[in-house]
């Protein structure tokens, strides 16, 4: 799920002024973010942004602004945290970085490249940065997200022990 504004959630009391907001954090809601809510290590709700006031339809909501609802670019309608897809991401570099370091196919010192792009069995496959960002070992990687980095540990790892 991305990130909500970076903040923690309000509590329906600190936002009863904004109905339908309650849910949002610090900073602007960012359209397409979903989010739980944890206290203690425990989900104990979740949120969805952008919101909208859903006490438009405790009396019956008018078409006018259904239709807004309904053809509002950044889709409020959708929950985010049950309903939106997404693709795994960074997240799945711990996963591969963890795989790496336990089968012993890299250590904490080794010095892999950066590179644009990698080419692993034919495939090529792109890191965010259009430029290399040269040799670093695995918590370099983390800290700059290189995709490029993770390719080559997960062609090392193999698919099987990756899955």
């Amino acid at each position: 799920m991305g990130r909500c504004g970076g903040g923690r959630a309000r509590s329906g009391q600190e936002s009863a002024g904004d109905p339908g907001r309650g849910a949002w954090t610090r900073g602007v809601p960012q359209p397409g973010c979903g989010s739980p809510a944890r206290d203690r290590g425990v989900a104990r709700r979740v949120i969805s942004l952008p919101a909208y006031d859903t006490n438009l339809f405790t009396r019956g909501i008018s078409q006018a602004d259904f239709s807004r609802l309904l053809n509002d670019p950044d889709k409020p309608l959708l929950n985010r945290a049950i309903a939106g897809q997404y693709a795994p991401g960074s997240t799945f570099k711990m996963v591969t970085a963890t795989a790496g370091l336990q089968e012993g196919k890299i250590t904490a010192e080794t010095l892999l490249a950066c590179p644009p792009y990698i080419n692993v069995n034919g495939w090529i496959y792109h890191n965010w940065a259009s430029y290399s960002l040269g040799r670093m070992n695995v918590a370099r990687a983390l800290a700059t997200s290189c995709d490029t980095f993770f390719y080559q540990v997960a062609s090392m790892v193999g698919d099987v022990t990756l899955a």
